[in-house]
C-alpha cells in the first residue's frame, strides 16, 4: 500500500496491531512507519475513550444543569 489511506484502512491496521506480536513486520507489510502506526493507534484509543466516556457524562451533566436551572427559576418565581 502506498499514498494516503482511507479511514477504514487505518482502522484495520490499528485493530490488527492490537493482536500482532511483531509491530515492525506489520508496518513493513503495509508500508508505514512504526511511529505512524503509534500515532494512529493513539488517536484511535483517544477517540474511543471519548466516545465511551464523555458522551454519557456530557448528557448527565447537561441534565443536571438543566434541572438546576429549573429549580432556580422556580425559587425566583416563588420569592416574588
Amino acid at each position: 500500500m502506498s499514498g494516503k489511506y482511507t479511514i477504514e484502512q487505518k482502522v484495520a491496521m490499528v485493530i490488527e496491531s492490537f493482536s500482532s506480536t511483531n509491530i515492525a513486520e506489520l508496518c513493513m507489510r503495509y508500508g508505514i512507519s512504526v511511529a505512524q502506526l503509534h500515532r494512529w493507534k493513539k488517536k484511535f484509543i483517544e477517540g474511543g475513550s471519548k466516545a465511551l466516556g464523555e458522551s454519557s457524562r456530557g448528557n448527565e451533566y447537561q441534565r443536571l444543569v438543566g434541572d438546576q436551572a429549573l429549580i432556580i427559576a422556580a425559587f425566583k418565581r416563588g420569592n416574588r
